[in-house]
């Protein structure tokens, strides 16, 4: 256990994840940047703000290749979910959630795949809705983005359906009718992917004002397409 750790040991492993969680070998890079935002909780508070500040926040400033770009996504994600009472503490979560927002604004699928993903574990896991994260996941999901970005908006939607957070009515009535788009692609990643999330978002929102206010605000195909997917849910409640 971590927790019952010297704090010698623990400083020992946080330098030795630090050498390792930008690392260009993806399985050594992926571990230690998980187990890098896992054990900044046990860090001291000024430990904590120097290891973020210089480690995460700092880099980004300049030019890093993807790799380390990747690594710092994972750092800072596993932090959300794992140290947020840590961040929390030394106020530091709303810039770490800040700064995967920013990073999301990459061009690199890559990069995005992580840091989307990434933001609905962290809203999940602490039961705590981020506006900017749910703002950018719905920016991700309008069709003048590419297919592939749609999708992994999808993957992170579905994901934040799963857990036990309460999304704003108004926020549903704009999401659903994108991934009802999306879940009449041609591209079956966008549309497998888009029905998974349309049917975590509302699985359990049956009796929910939802049904109600989408049937009313959609017409056409959209609706028709809402109305089987509805029925698709009912199946598996």
């Amino acid at each position: 256990c971590t927790a019952s750790l010297q704090p010698v040991t623990v400083n020992n492993l946080v330098k030795f994840l630090l050498g390792n969680f930008k690392n260009d070998e993806n399985v050594l890079r992926t571990q230690a940047s998980d187990s890098l935002g896992y054990i900044i909780q046990f860090l001291t508070e000024p430990e904590s703000v120097d290891v973020i500040q210089r480690e995460f926040f700092t880099p980004l400033q300049g030019q890093v290749e993807w790799y380390e770009m990747h690594g710092i996504c994972l750092a800072l994600g596993a932090c959300a979910r794992h140290s947020f009472t840590s961040l929390q503490k030394i106020g530091l979560i709303n810039e770490v959630v800040e700064c995967l927002v920013q990073i999301t604004s990459s061009d690199d699928t890559r990069i995005v795949s992580v840091t989307c993903v990434e933001l609905a574990s962290a809203m999940v896991q602490n039961n705590q809705l981020y506006p900017n994260a749910l703002n950018l996941l719905l920016k991700l999901l309008q069709p003048s983005n590419s297919t592939e970005i749609r999708r992994i908006s999808a993957d992170a939607l579905e994901i934040l359906g799963h857990g036990e957070l309460k999304i704003p009515l108004d926020y549903l009535t704009r999401t659903i009718p994108l991934l009802i788009e999306g879940a009449n692609s041609k591209y079956l990643p966008l549309k497998s992917s888009s029905e998974e999330a349309l049917i975590s978002l509302l699985r359990l929102r049956e009796s929910d004002q939802i049904f109600t206010t989408l049937q009313q605000r959609l017409d056409g195909a959209t609706l028709k397409d809402f109305n089987q997917i509805y029925r698709k849910i009912q199946k598996f409640s």
